[in-house]
């Protein structure tokens, strides 16, 4: 089951990943 929370998550994860421009291993 998808939730609109862990896409906005995700998304936002993912954003951050691009705008560093590191690789940050998920922590969970």
């Amino acid at each position: 089951r998808i939730t609109p929370e862990s896409v906005v998550y995700s998304f936002g994860t993912l954003l951050l990943d691009l705008l560093s421009g590191k690789h940050i291993p998920p922590s969970h």
